[in-house]
C-alpha cells in the first residue's frame, strides 16, 4: 500500500502537465511549426509592401508602381525559397498548397501592376485569392496552431503569466510599494544602485517599465529614457539563455524600436528585423523546452511568439501603423 501511494504522489505533479501539454507531439513537430509560420510571415511581410502602395494613395494619387514591382520580385523569391525548403515529408501536400497560393498572389500583384486596382483583371484575381488565402490560414492553424499542443484557458494563461513575472529579488516589496504610491524615481534609484539588480531579468524589466509606462514617465523625465529602456530590454533578449520574460521583452522592444522608423501608415516598418529576433528567441525557448519539457510557461511563450502578428500598416488604428495600438496597450493602459 505504501509503495502504491508513493507512486501516486510521484506521478501526481505530472498529471496536470500531461493533460495540458502534448509534449511528445510538440517536440516532434516544433521545427515544422516554426517553418510553416515563417512562410506565412514571409507572405505577410511582402503584402505590407503593397499596403504601402495603397497607403500612399495607389494609382489615384500616382503612387510609385515600382513598389508593386519590387513586391512581385520578392514574392517570386519567397516562392522559390518555399519550393526549395526541406520539410517533413508528412507536410508535402500542405507545402504544395502554399506554393499554389504564391502563384495566385504573384498573378494578383502582376494584374495590379499592369491594370490597376480598379480593373476587372485585378478584381477577379483577388476573388480567387481570398478563399485560397483563407484555406491556407485554416490549414496552418489546424496543423500547427497552439490548440493542437497546449490546452490552457485564458484564466490559466493569466495565472502562468503572473507566476512568470513574480520573480523574487532584493527590495521587491519596497520597490512595489514605491511604484504603487507613484514614486517611480525612488524605485528606479533603488534598483539602479543595487549592483546585483542588472543580473536579474525581472529587475531589468522593472527599470524599463519605469522609463516607458506613462503613469511613471511624467514624473521621471529621464533624458533619452526610451533608448535607455531599449538597452534594458535588449539585455534580456540578447543573453542567449532562457528567460520567462523573453516574449514580453521582445514585444516592448519592438514597439519602442518602431519609433525610430515612424508611426504613420507610410513609415518604414522593418518587420524583417523584428522577425529575425523573434526566430532567434523562439530557438532559445525551444532549446529550453527540450531540456525542461514540463515548463508550461515556456510553451505559452513559444506559441505567443509564433502566432503574434507582424506590424501592419492598416487595422484598428486609423491614423498610423499598428505599433501605435501596441504601445498604447503596453505603456498607457496599465
Amino acid at each position: 500500500m505504501k509503495n502504491i501511494l508513493l507512486s501516486l504522489l510521484v506521478a501526481f505533479p505530472f498529471f496536470g502537465f500531461s493533460q495540458k501539454i502534448n509534449s511528445a507531439r510538440f517536440l516532434k513537430e516544433a521545427n515544422s511549426i516554426i517553418q510553416f509560420y515563417e512562410f506565412e510571415r514571409g507572405i505577410q511581410r511582402n503584402e505590407e509592401m503593397v499596403a504601402l502602395y495603397f497607403a500612399e494613395g495607389g494609382a489615384e494619387r500616382g503612387a510609385e508602381k515600382e513598389i508593386i514591382q519590387a513586391c512581385i520580385t520578392k514574392e517570386k523569391l519567397l516562392k522559390q525559397d518555399i519550393q526549395n525548403a526541406k520539410i517533413d515529408p508528412r507536410y508535402a501536400d500542405y507545402k504544395n498548397q502554399v506554393v499554389a497560393l504564391m502563384d495566385v498572389i504573384i498573378e494578383c500583384f502582376d494584374d495590379l501592376y499592369k491594370y490597376g486596382n480598379e480593373s476587372d483583371m485585378f478584381r477577379k484575381c483577388n476573388e480567387t485569392y481570398q478563399p485560397q488565402l483563407q484555406a491556407h490560414l485554416d490549414t496552418l492553424i489546424s496543423k500547427f496552431g497552439a490548440e493542437g499542443y497546449i490546452h490552457f484557458d485564458s484564466t490559466e494563461r493569466s495565472i502562468h503569466e503572473l507566476k512568470a513575472r513574480n520573480i523574487p529579488f532584493a527590495e521587491k516589496k519596497k520597490v512595489d510599494a514605491l511604484l504603487n504610491t507613484l514614486h517611480p524615481k525612488e524605485a528606479y534609484t533603488l534598483l539602479k544602485n543595487d549592483p546585483k539588480s542588472l543580473q536579474n531579468d525581472i529587475t531589468v524589466m522593472y527599470l524599463s517599465d519605469i522609463l516607458l509606462k506613462k503613469k511613471f514617465t511624467d514624473s521621471m523625465k529621464v533624458e533619452n529614457g526610451d533608448s535607455i529602456a531599449m538597452g534594458y530590454l535588449y539585455r534580456i533578449m540578447s543573453k542567449g539563455t532562457y528567460s520567462p520574460l523573453l516574449f514580453e521583452a521582445w514585444r516592448k522592444w519592438r514597439a519602442i524600436k518602431q519609433l525610430d522608423y515612424g508611426v504613420s501608415r507610410t513609415s518604414e516598418i522593418p518587420n524583417e528585423l523584428y522577425d529575425k529576433e523573434r526566430l532567434r528567441l523562439m530557438g532559445v525557448i525551444l532549446e529550453h523546452i527540450k531540456k525542461t519539457p514540463t515548463d508550461e510557461w515556456a510553451y505559452i511563450q513559444f506559441f505567443s511568439f509564433n502566432e503574434y502578428e507582424i506590424i501592419h500598416r492598416f487595422g484598428d488604428y486609423p491614423y498610423g501603423n499598428q505599433s501605435a495600438m501596441e504601445r498604447s496597450e503596453l505603456f498607457y493602459d496599465n
